[in-house]
């Protein structure tokens, strides 16, 4: 329904498949190369995501169909994670054992910023 292609790569993919390569937001690093194809689609499988469901996750949704739909497959690194669902990945204890930043006591800024 999303990508209007019942041809589509991205109806290829078993459930565990989806979940270990295309289960993500957007990324913080990309090739532009894979960008420039990706936001088309992405933007495109938005209206639709939307027409579906009204989901805070939405531009998540139709980011992954947009991936899944390239065969742009991730590499997730969800050990960087502050926080994730689950319990997995979890990073707090680097958090708190890092002295030097604090939420609780931050630094002060340097005048010249």
């Amino acid at each position: 329904k999303i990508t209007g292609n019942k041809n589509s790569p991205s109806l290829s993919y078993s459930r565990k498949e989806a979940a270990k390569y295309f289960s993500v937001g957007p990324p913080l690093m990309l090739h532009i190369d894979d960008l420039a194809s990706l936001s088309v689609l992405w933007e495109k499988y938005m209206r639709p995501v939307l027409d579906q469901d009204k989901d805070i996750l939405a531009d998540m949704w139709a980011y992954c169909m947009a991936a899944a739909d390239l065969g742009l497959r991730h590499t997730i690194l969800d050990h960087y994670m502050i926080s994730t669902w689950g319990s997995h990945g979890q990073a707090f204890q680097w958090v708190d054992e890092w002295k030097e930043m604090s939420c609780n006591e931050p630094p002060n800024m340097p005048d010249a910023l």
